[in-house]
């Protein structure tokens, strides 16, 4: 498929959410966005669509913004594409395998004020000097590996998102577990080695924190 041209920026509001989805994942996503609503989140909800069905998008339209997907890039590696072309003040970018059970207000309100938020992985020490030249950003150093599946992205540091987004185009989806690499690989993660590379280099610490896994 090829790329359409790039939304225009739509601003939507101070807080919202963002996920991607395809017809397989879709249960996940109507999961999220109900958790979301039972734990008094009433905020804009954004799906990127990778390829829901009709029906599955006539159930969606009511409860969220659709936004479609630029062409087939593997889904991972789309986080970025609804909040840059609908940004809100706080993005909230969560994946469609996630449930909330608490409100997240602890992880927007350091957002609202400046910070990126984060939570840690369970792999919390990967690590590779090879991000960073791999992807031109410098020396990296270690810092909490965290999850790419809930951020947290005030709108002063859209920056971020867009880099993020550029980073994940130089590499090949077969340096990635999408197409055969290994865990030892640098980029095994995907999405989410190249946003720890990136807050292991051009993100300042002052401008990050990490909520512990647990």
């Amino acid at each position: 498929m090829s790329p359409e041209l790039p939304l225009p920026s739509r601003s939507i509001g101070s807080t919202a959410f963002y996920t991607v989805t395809d017809s397989r994942h879709f249960l996940g996503a109507v999961g999220l966005l109900n958790s979301l609503r039972l734990v008094g989140h009433d905020e804009p909800l954004v799906v990127l669509d990778c390829g829901i069905t009709a029906r599955q998008r006539a159930l969606l339209e009511p409860h969220a913004t659709i936004v479609a997907a630029p062409d087939s890039t593997p889904p991972t590696m789309l986080k970025t594409y609804a909040p840059l072309s609908r940004p809100a003040d706080v993005m909230v970018l969560l994946d469609a395998d996630v449930i909330v059970t608490n409100r997240l207000d602890a992880a927007i309100e350091p957002a609202a004020g400046g910070k990126l938020v984060a939570f840690g992985n369970d792999n919390g020490e990967r690590f590779f000097p090879e991000w960073g030249e791999r992807l031109g950003l410098g020396a990296p150093q270690r810092r909490p590996y965290v999850a790419a599946g809930h951020l947290f992205v005030p709108r002063e540091l859209r920056w971020v998102l867009e880099r993020f987004e550029a980073y994940q185009a130089e590499i090949d989806v077969r340096e990635t577990g999408l197409g055969g690499a290994v865990p030892d690989d640098p980029f095994f993660f995907a999405d989410m080695d190249v946003l720890n590379a990136m807050l292991s280099t051009v993100v300042e610490p002052e401008l990050f924190a990490a909520f512990p896994y647990s």
